[in-house]
């Protein structure tokens, strides 16, 4: 989408809550003044928020122009010239940009009030210093969104960090081809555990010691207890004391509903409808009776898991098993709602390493042991 127009046609035309980002700088008061004109004589009306950066601190700066010069408008600039024409053509870039801008502050919003007191009231949302100070203004606390939003920009910063996605070993359930339930893990899935665990303790004995242990985050069933013991265990060998294990309801697996405990294979030929009706909505399929799930249910549980990561200033490993992993993906990655309960979560570590364009992914395999059946189905 090109114009504010283009966008507001879209914004119309979506069922249910719509969300969008109009990615322009809108450096000086007459032009956001004009955007909020725009936005409130839509039929209905459109909630406008400005969401503002300012930052002052050198190392921060430094570090953005370096990640700015690996974007596409500088391709190619390999040599020490290159790179240096680079970045005194981006601050040129920034120098012509400080001498148009006009900040937004709380004078401009009164102002605005004060003169054209039929719009709405002039939202904003200020970060100071990549996610160091939050200023927030005329932020509705009965608005979803300004509520979501508040609480995702809180949570945003620049630190690097890794996020690793464990897939849960093979429960004695998923051995004997139940489907769901509450059972420890099998031989084979510990041994896969063991595996997992030191393969992760690799990785941060080669990093060195200055790194932090991670934060290690997993469901509440016994098998996820397990898991999280297992690594917890094994890198605790590497910094003397254990790194922190935090459980959440919100980390366990789908919950089938009625359908928890089915022996494998049998939703097609005992309950044809069923999966058809998953077949045809995998998103928004929920699993029927008490507890019943669908990947859509999931994702909304799953925010607060979400918020808890971003904000989190070391790395983090999560212990879940494949619906958690996708939804997980989904949101790094990222990916279109529809996409993620087909999204491929491999047996193993996923890595998803922070960039200047989000997260870069990488996966690492484990063949030792075995994992649940659900692991391996599409």
């Amino acid at each position: 989408m090109e114009t504010l127009d283009d966008l507001l046609e879209w914004l119309h035309g979506s069922s249910g809550l719509a969300c969008a980002i109009f990615d322009a700088t809108n450096t000086t008061r007459a032009r956001r003044r004009a955007v909020l004109e725009k936005c409130a004589a839509a039929s209905p009306p459109i909630t406008l928020i400005f969401l503002e950066s300012k930052c002052d601190d050198e190392r921060i700066l430094k570090q953005n122009y370096a990640m700015k010069l690996i974007n596409d408008d500088y391709k190619g600039a390999s040599s020490l010239a290159e790179r240096q024409r680079a970045l005194d053509d981006f601050l040129e870039r920034v120098a012509a940009y400080e001498k148009v801008y006009e900040p937004i502050t709380d004078d401009e919003v009164v102002t605005l009030a004060t003169a054209q007191p039929e719009l709405p009231p002039m939202r904003y949302l200020q970060t100071v210093d990549a996610g160091k100070r939050l200023v927030a203004s005329q932020m509705d606390g009965d608005s979803l969104v300004c509520n979501w939003l508040l609480q995702l920009m809180h949570t945003v910063h620049l630190s690097p960090r890794t996020l690793h996605i464990v897939l849960c070993g093979q429960s004695i359930n998923d051995r004997d081809g139940i489907r769901g339930g509450d059972s420890p893990l099998s031989p084979e899935g510990l041994q896969y555990a063991q595996a997992l665990a030191e393969r992760l303790k690799q990785r941060y004995v080669q990093m060195g010691d200055e790194q932090r242990p991670p934060l290690v985050m997993t469901g509440t069933l016994q098998r996820y207890t397990q898991m999280g013991e297992t690594i917890g265990e094994t890198l605790r060998r590497g910094w003397g004391t254990p790194p922190r294990v935090v459980p959440s309801r919100a980390l366990n697996e789908l919950c089938f509903g009625s359908l928890e405990e089915l022996r494998v294979g049998r939703l097609r030929d005992s309950f044809p409808h069923e999966w058809q009706a998953r077949e045809l909505d995998r998103l928004n399929y929920r699993y029927p009776g008490v507890g019943g799930q669908s990947y859509f249910d999931l994702i909304q549980s799953m925010r607060q898991v979400v918020l808890a990561i971003e904000a989190s200033r070391r790395d983090a490993v999560v212990i879940c098993d494949v619906a958690v992993a996708r939804v997980l993906l989904g949101y790094f990655t990222p990916t279109p709602l529809a996409d993620i309960p087909e999204l491929p979560a491999p047996a193993g570590i996923i890595e998803l390493s922070r960039t200047h364009a989000g997260f870069k992914r990488s996966d690492t395999i484990i063949r030792e042991g075995a994992l649940p059946f659900l692991a391996t189905l599409r």
